[in-house]
């Protein structure tokens, strides 16, 4: 438990404003664009006056930037404060406050990077909205919650700790009275790692599904794995380079 929240109590908190700041609780940057697709029907001026708001209260902040760089948003120690007096901390890793505000504090280097998986989720959401029997339930990008090890194969077997730039879930209804889920696992490839390396993180994956680790994390036993099938993801800068990497993959065994 931390520090109860001080903020403005006359203000009036409205539940998509404690989504928004869950979300970049989560996801640690967005930007405007993010914002203004995921919150608010793609209304920036909507946007722009409620962030104003939020921002006044402490709430989220903006970080430092050049004078020619569009704005980046990440939480502030206040909004951190309100999750848990709403109780929505205690769903994620007790961490402490102290490494929760750590977390919070993204380096430079990464954060295009977690911008470029905010722009995956905002597609996701943006063209699952034209059907109707599809839903987007879940689109975490905070790998700890999603993160697990596997086991590689051959004679220097070890113990790997895989953490993916995402977690995806759709349900479609197709019929069914309780839907169908789909799982997938993001990769988000920013040409900094060599083929090679991505392939070995297929087969991690695979090891993952076969292994039955994913079952287990769905609650049953390992050897109902075959009934828990996810996709990987793998979202690349070129058309050139996916299809490098699929042909690698192909000519991967297994």
């Amino acid at each position: 438990m931390v520090a109860k929240s001080t903020f403005n109590r006359e203000f009036v908190l409205q539940r998509r404003d404690l989504a928004l700041i869950r979300v970049l609780f989560e996801s640690r940057v967005m930007n405007l664009a993010h914002v203004t697709a995921l919150f608010f029907s793609s209304r920036p001026e909507a946007a722009k006056k409620r962030l104003q708001i939020l921002k006044r209260l402490g709430l989220i902040a903006t970080r430092p930037r050049l004078a020619n760089r569009p704005a980046v948003l990440e939480l502030a120690r206040q909004g951190l404060l309100l999750l848990d007096s709403e109780g929505i901390l205690p769903e994620y890793p007790q961490l402490g406050l102290a490494a929760l505000e750590r977390r919070t504090q993204v380096g430079n280097l990464t954060v295009r990077h977690e911008l470029e998986v905010m722009d995956v989720k905002v597609a996701f959401h943006s063209a699952l909205g034209d059907f109707s029997d599809a839903s987007l339930t879940d689109f975490s990008t905070w790998p700890l919650l999603y993160q697990f090890e596997v086991g590689t194969a051959g004679s220097n077997a070890r113990r790997v700790l895989v953490k993916p730039d995402g977690y995806i879930q759709i349900v479609t209804a197709a019929g069914a009275p309780s839907g169908v889920e789909h799982h997938f696992f993001l990769e988000l490839d920013r040409s900094t790692e060599s083929l090679d390396t991505l392939v070995s993180k297929a087969a991690l994956y695979l090891s993952h599904y076969r292994s039955g680790g994913f079952a287990a994390r769905n609650g049953v036993p390992r050897s109902r794995f075959r009934e828990f099938p996810f996709r990987v993801l793998f979202v690349l800068k070129s058309a050139e380079r996916r299809n490098n990497l699929g042909e690698r993959l192909l000519a991967h065994s297994p």
